[in-house]
C-alpha cells in the first residue's frame, strides 16, 4: 500500500484488509487438506478440525480527509478520502471524544445463494 506523509486511501486500506482475510481462510484451508492427506497415508482415520471464517467484522478509528495520497493535488490529481492513525500527542492532551475521527466497520461475510 502506498503510504505517504499525508496518510493511504482508504479504499486502499479496506483492498488490503479483505486481501489479508481470503488469504488467512486460504492458508487454513491448505493448512487441513495437507494435514487431512497427511494423515490418511499414515492411515489415522481422525480428520483435523477445519476452521472458517464465516464473518469478519473489522472496525476501523481513523483520522479522514479528501485530499490527494501522493501530496498536493496537482493538475490531474483526483481527491480521495485519505486515512491516517489518530494523532497520540492529540488524543493525550485532548482526549479521545475531543479529536476528529472516523469510524469505519467491514464486515466480511459469505453470499449465500437463494434458490
Amino acid at each position: 500500500m502506498d503510504e505517504t506523509a499525508h496518510g493511504v486511501p482508504l479504499a486502499g486500506l479496506l483492498r488490503q484488509v479483505a486481501r489479508d482475510v481470503v488469504a488467512t481462510q486460504r492458508q487454513l484451508d491448505e493448512s487441513f487438506v495437507s494435514t487431512r492427506s497427511a494423515r490418511a497415508d499414515r492411515g489415522e482415520g481422525l480428520n483435523p478440525v477445519w476452521y472458517r471464517l464465516e464473518h469478519v467484522t473489522i472496525a476501523l478509528e481513523l483520522h479522514a480527509s479528501v485530499g490527494d495520497a501522493d501530496g498536493p493535488a496537482g493538475a490531474g490529481a483526483s481527491p480521495e478520502l485519505v486515512c491516517r492513525l489518530p494523532n497520540p500527542v492529540a488524543v493525550a492532551l485532548y482526549g479521545r471524544d475531543a479529536m476528529t475521527s472516523t469510524r469505519v466497520s467491514v464486515e466480511i461475510a459469505p453470499i449465500m445463494p437463494r434458490f
